[in-house]
């Protein structure tokens, strides 16, 4: 079910390292984000070929004082039957800083759209158990480690460390996608 989906990320991730030589750690940077952005679309195609998730979606939303902010997304806002259904974040990999952010947005973009749902699809986990459950009190969302090696290693460049897939967590992201584009 996934081969395609696998085989394009390897051949993705072999590239990495000649990026690095050639253009350097910001050129590598973006290309495992749109990576993992990548990923997230071709797993909610198969979860429903008629979702579709959506880049630069840009929503506003309005202060308590009246002040509106125009520019509110994350990496995907998916819909279907042109009914917005959940917000997707993507990281390489997700720490700290990265997992507050998503979740402010979240939280903003959840006023626009009350019934969405959230998810954060990364490569791996840089966030401590007790950051992540403070979060997730916060607010419900869901979390996917999609690499065989969940925990970000600072050490290991990125094209060492991003080389395998999680066939079971891709299940997973694909059968949170089904259920929740079936709402």
């Amino acid at each position: 079910m996934f081969q395609q989906i696998i085989e394009n990320y390897k051949n993705k991730v072999s590239c990495l390292q000649t990026t690095y030589e050639h253009s350097g750690q910001g050129a590598v940077r973006d290309a495992t984000g749109v990576l993992f952005e990548t990923l997230c679309d071709e797993l909610m195609n198969l979860a429903d070929p008629a979702a579709k998730p959506l880049k630069n979606d840009y929503k506003a939303v309005k202060s308590k004082s009246g002040y509106i902010l125009h520019n509110l997304q994350v990496d995907r806002h998916v819909y279907k039957n042109d009914r917005l259904l959940a917000f997707v974040e993507c990281k390489t990999y997700l720490d700290a800083c990265f997992l507050k952010r998503a979740v402010e947005d979240f939280k903003m973009l959840l006023r626009v759209e009350p019934l969405a749902k959230c998810a954060i699809i990364a490569g791996q986990n840089a966030v401590s158990h007790n950051t992540m459950q403070f979060y997730r009190d916060e607010l419900e969302f869901e979390v996917f480690f999609m690499n065989v090696d969940k925990k970000r290693s600072s050490t290991k460049p990125l094209w060492k460390s991003y080389n395998c897939l999680d066939t079971s967590e891709m299940s997973r992201f694909v059968e949170w996608a089904s259920r929740t584009l079936a709402e």
